[in-house]
């Protein structure tokens, strides 16, 4: 489910920093994010190091196609009010790469080398410095099977290849 919409986690989470243990607590959550808001960020930035991997799987047309209703002004949104957020919240994209968008990945990632998030799928080292990554931790999606990216035809996987080649030129 939606962690971030859930009543008794954000009690239990208020509890925790009540007793004075939060920063002793590390969070990771699997998100939408479109519930992200700055009441949250207020909570988390309590805590020791939270990680947010934001599911995204598209952006723009296919993004509002594959995640319905959702709109990208919406994920726009949520990332602005996470670009803000203290560094001990980490943001991940966490992309689960499938037959609906495995097409459209050269589109993600070059949205994401040319938007103007600096906080997704940056983490600091422990010597301080920052670490990137346009694409980090793709999930390939195997069941349904339909989805698995197997069941792509010959040819669209050879159209794939070469999306993929264009974008390594890009890049």
């Amino acid at each position: 489910g939606e962690p971030l919409i859930i009543q008794e986690h954000k009690t239990f989470l208020m509890e925790i920093i009540k007793q004075g243990r939060a920063s002793e607590v590390s969070l990771r959550y699997n998100t939408n994010g479109l519930t992200v808001s700055k009441e949250w960020i207020d909570i988390w930035s309590q805590f020791k190091h939270v990680l947010i991997a934001f599911s995204l799987d598209a952006v723009g047309d296919r993004l509002e196609y594959i995640r319905f209703p959702t709109k990208m002004t919406e994920v726009e949104a949520a990332l602005s009010v996470l670009e803000s957020s203290p560094d001990n919240i980490e943001v991940q994209f966490a992309i689960a790469v499938q037959l609906m968008n495995i097409k459209h990945m050269p589109d993600f990632i070059k949205w994401r080398a040319k938007s103007e998030f600096t906080k997704p799928n940056y983490r600091f080292k422990e010597d301080g410095s920052k670490v990137s990554s346009v694409l980090r931790r793709p999930h390939l999606i195997w069941i349904p099977s339909w989805y698995n990216l197997r069941a792509l035809p010959d040819d669209d996987k050879a159209e794939v290849r070469l999306l993929f080649e264009n974008l390594k030129g890009w890049l």
